[in-house]
């Protein structure tokens, strides 16, 4: 089944979420260790060919921490926090974190891997291969969304959630393919690639995130749902900051429960499982 809503209305930022605090803090506070160490940061933690030679098979998921400068932070952090609550709000904290720490792995591996064909011997810092997978799993999830950005932060440019994804793919691969820049493309393509392939797979089966918004142990799915409706469904382990949403009409909630009773609670898209719970959180 493929999520049918495919609304074209403008992508407004939820706002921090705890994971994407969390991981915010921890990339500022990697920082700030370079500072004082920079030297040792680099040859410990950042990833490179050398240290994987030397066993220090940790590099691909500390090297996600660190930055090249304070430049590469902030716009590493910008793009996070405007697209990261959205994802985690949908996916659920443990995917979220999950798919942040897989996207960030996948683009160190790929980045290696091209590193060693092109024998690149340079480390490798940022979290920019684990944001572009989370911005790209946002657009394989809401490929219709419009968003603007700023181009140069000077020029906006309106374009659908997966135009944006699909050009942060082949413009990598283009830059990675002209050796252009001490930029590692590599990275930002593998967990581009990786955040939208997984993106896409929710769009297509938004039953997957069944166990993330709703609580139906051990009974009935659809007997469990109109339970859990009545009362309040039991939010995930983590506090959302309030989305400037308007709640659904008892008209669209009654259109989705008699789908329910119809085709079953896989049928629900990703919208509409979140009207669902924003109904419940507000009784």
């Amino acid at each position: 089944m493929e999520y049918q809503d495919q609304t074209s209305s403008a992508f407004k930022p939820r706002g921090t979420t705890k994971y994407v605090r969390m991981i915010i803090i921890a990339c500022c506070v990697g920082f700030v260790l370079q500072l004082l160490a920079d030297q040792l940061l680099t040859n410990v933690f950042a990833l490179s060919l050398a240290g994987i030679s030397k066993l220090y098979i940790w590099q691909p998921l500390t090297y996600i921490f660190l930055h090249g400068g304070a430049w590469h932070l902030l716009i590493n952090m910008l793009i996070f926090y405007f697209v990261g609550g959205e994802v985690e709000y949908v996916l659920g904290p443990k995917r979220f974190i999950k798919l942040f720490l897989a996207s960030g792995i996948i683009a160190g591996i790929g980045w290696l891997t091209i590193s060693f064909f092109t024998k690149t011997y340079g480390p490798c810092v940022g979290a920019s291969g684990a944001v572009a997978g989370i911005l790209c799993c946002f657009a394989g999830m809401f490929p219709d969304k419009t968003i603007t950005l700023l181009l140069f932060f000077i020029l906006p440019v309106t374009m659908k959630a997966r135009t944006m994804a699909l050009g942060i793919i082949a413009f990598s691969a283009l830059m990675m393919a002209s050796n252009a820049g001490n930029v590692a493309h590599s990275a930002h393509l593998f967990g581009a690639l990786a955040g939208y392939l997984y993106g896409l797979r929710i769009y297509k089966n938004p039953g997957l995130l069944d166990s993330h918004l709703y609580s139906q142990p051990n009974s009935n799915p659809i007997t469990s749902f109109f339970s859990n409706i009545r009362a309040k469904i039991k939010r995930s382990q983590f506090k959302v900051v309030p989305h400037e949403e308007e709640p659904p009409t008892q008209q669209e909630i009654n259109r989705i429960l008699d789908k329910i009773n119809a085709q079953g609670m896989k049928s629900l898209t990703i919208r509409e499982r979140q009207a669902l719970r924003r109904a419940s959180d507000k009784e």
